[in-house]
């Protein structure tokens, strides 16, 4: 029974450091206010060696969550960890949520990647969603298996290239051009295409299957731009068409380096490392004006 007596101030003093204004949230200590919203999966805390991707979400005093600052971040767990929200983050796992008030003045924005610092707000309420958790040896694993793939891919895509010339009877030596391979079908009038040029070309755009990703004939919409602006067709694009005039015609046949690269196309439909063929021709060419 003495015991059990000797426990009360004991509790009484760790209620009384608990306490919060901030209903459901638990002090850390300092002007730091914590609550867990979800527990996770994650077998084990956060440390100075992991890395992390974490979904943030800030707001001052009443205001929507996230009005403040929204983002996401993949960063390693050092630089966070050296910061006021610390002894938050130090109980957190992967999976979590986990919701912190503190000064907005003790917000590790920059380290949140926040370019554009929010002036002090008095006491700021941040969310955190911890979606991944990774040692440094998870990352070294999943780097050496994305770098094993990526070789592997590479080598396959230059044999299907290699197989898919010999089937179409291309002469590499007479086709290769800057890193592409152009079958000219017709030259077009000179001069040929040149930076500043207005243009607009009918295309088909195919894998090396014959799987068709793109046809302006069919959508009935022909593709125009200015030759030489960045990112308005693919580098392999750029290069082949300067081989043509108005009126001209050819088959690009364009290796993913010159194309859409190890990541594919931005909506999925051409897959990383993916040899694309454009049979096209140039509908009308406007000279750029001199100044």
């Amino acid at each position: 029974m003495r015991k059990l007596w000797a426990l009360v101030p004991i509790i009484v003093l760790w209620t009384a450091c608990s306490r919060s204004p901030y209903p459901g949230y638990k002090s850390l200590g300092g002007d730091l206010y914590f609550r867990l919203i979800t527990l996770g999966e994650g077998d084990r805390v956060m440390n100075d060696s992991d890395h992390v991707a974490l979904v943030i979400r800030a707001s001052a005093g009443n205001a929507p969550l996230g009005s403040l600052y929204s983002s996401e971040l993949i960063s390693e767990a050092w630089p966070l960890l050296g910061t006021e929200m610390s002894p938050a983050l130090k109980r957190s796992h992967q999976g979590d949520s986990l919701s912190m008030w503190l000064p907005a003045a003790k917000v590790p924005w920059e380290r949140l990647g926040c370019t554009k610092v929010p002036v002090d707000t008095g006491m700021v309420r941040v969310d955190l969603a911890v979606k991944e958790l990774k040692t440094s040896m998870q990352m070294h694993e999943e780097a050496a298996a994305y770098n094993a793939w990526r070789e592997d891919r590479e080598l396959e895509e230059q044999a299907e290239l290699g197989r898919y010339l010999h089937t179409k009877g291309i002469d590499e030596r007479t086709t290769a051009f800057q890193g592409i391979y152009v079958v000219e079908h017709l030259k077009g009038a000179e001069p040929l295409l040149r930076t500043g040029d207005l243009i607009t070309i009918g295309y088909v755009a195919h894998a090396l299957n014959g799987e068709r990703f793109d046809d302006t004939y069919k959508g009935g919409t022909p593709l125009s731009f200015r030759l030489g602006d960045p990112g308005q067709v693919i580098r392999g694009l750029e290069i082949g068409l300067r081989k043509l005039g108005q009126g001209g015609k050819a088959t690009f046949i364009i290796p993913s380096q010159y194309a859409f690269g190890a990541d594919g196309s931005a909506a999925g439909i051409v897959p990383p490392f993916t040899t694309v063929v454009y049979e096209l021709e140039v509908l009308e060419r406007a000279a750029p004006e001199l100044p």
